[in-house]
């Protein structure tokens, strides 16, 4: 892979590497990678996998895996997106999964904040379910506005 890796020790000897991916790395990678982008996006009717995909390819999203290096597995997935508001800026997270991520998760928040810095972002923002709202407010995140539907 041609993108810096940031590499989080566990206990049990493995190492967890935290990466963008992007180019040929994420056609290479996207099969492996799909599954963790479905279950990122379990409920969502808006955006299908492909759609990440897609958008990564264009370059208008990022998309973030985590390698388990002791089980030589693919188990986390993140995408985001760099939204420019008239009087703000934030980086957005579009979808999350993976397997073990109380054990990586947090790096990766650190990996999104040190990317949002780099293009001069001013906040990270993402949706989330009571579970992972709870663990975002840990993490110090601020509850902002909740999103409604309505079908037309």
């Amino acid at each position: 892979m041609n993108q810096p890796a940031l590499g989080i020790r566990q206990p049990d000897g493995g190492l967890f590497l935290i990466t963008g991916v992007s180019g040929a790395d994420l056609d290479a990678l996207w099969p492996r990678l799909e599954f963790l982008a479905s279950r990122a996006l379990a409920g969502c009717d808006e955006l299908a996998p492909g759609d990440l995909y897609a958008q990564a390819l264009a370059g208008t999203m990022q998309i973030w895996a985590v390698f388990d290096t002791k089980r030589s597995a693919w188990i986390g997935f993140a995408a985001t997106e760099v939204l420019r508001y008239p009087r703000s800026s934030a980086l957005y997270v579009v979808a999350f999964a993976g397997q073990r991520t109380l054990q990586w998760a947090w790096s990766m928040l650190d990996t999104l904040r040190a990317f949002a810095r780099f293009h001069k972002v001013e906040r990270i923002e993402a949706r989330a379910d009571g579970r992972w709202l709870r663990a975002l407010v840990s993490a110090g995140f601020v509850p902002g506005r909740t999103v409604a539907k309505l079908e037309v």
